[in-house]
């Protein structure tokens, strides 16, 4: 598995950069936030309830003429769980690497982001959550309509390694993100 997933980020890294690299290529900046739908999950089964909350970020990406572009970026949000009107929270910092192939203004997106839990409240549960980790790899695949200078998209996370042990159990961090983002 793990090398499945080195694979991935060196063919993800490489074709950012060729995609960069490309002399007729422009960078594209922006902002983005929008809903995030996050739940903890082992072998497919999801504790507790989903944790509605947001995400926001910026971003950086190619505009090249071709059909293929790729980007980067920073965004903040809480990935985590309810239980019984409390919620859990990991707060976390992401660095997303994608790409971006395109058909008119329809586009797909799939990539990894590195993942830093900066902080959560796992001392508020006790009898459940004995362990968080600090570091995620997810990967993620998704779909988008770009309309000038405005974008809405929605992409799903699956992340890779173990983020908390709860009950016992490893669980690991599946999220859902809709939201709009502006380039300027």
């Amino acid at each position: 598995m793990k090398s499945y997933i080195f694979a991935l980020i060196i063919f993800c890294a490489f074709g950012i950069s060729s995609i960069k690299a490309q002399k007729s290529s422009s960078l594209v900046k922006g902002v983005r936030a929008g809903w995030h739908y996050a739940g903890m999950f082992q072998s497919g089964n999801q504790i507790h309830d989903p944790l509605n909350t947001f995400y926001v970020g910026f971003f950086s990406e190619s505009n090249s003429s071709g059909r293929i572009n790729g980007g980067s970026g920073l965004e903040y949000f809480q990935n985590g769980f309810e239980s019984a009107g409390k919620l859990f929270r990991m707060h976390t910092l992401s660095i997303p690497f994608y790409v971006k192939p395109k058909l008119g203004p329809i586009y797909a997106t799939g990539g990894f982001s590195l993942n830093f839990s900066i902080s959560d409240n796992q001392d508020d549960f006790p009898s459940q959550v004995s362990d968080t980790e600090w570091f995620d790899i997810p990967l993620h695949l998704g779909l988008g309509l770009q309309l000038g200078p405005i974008r809405g998209e929605v992409k799903y996370f699956w992340g890779l390694f173990e983020a908390a042990t709860i009950q016992g159990k490893a669980y690991n961090n599946q999220y859902l993100q809709a939201g709009l983002g502006f380039s300027f």
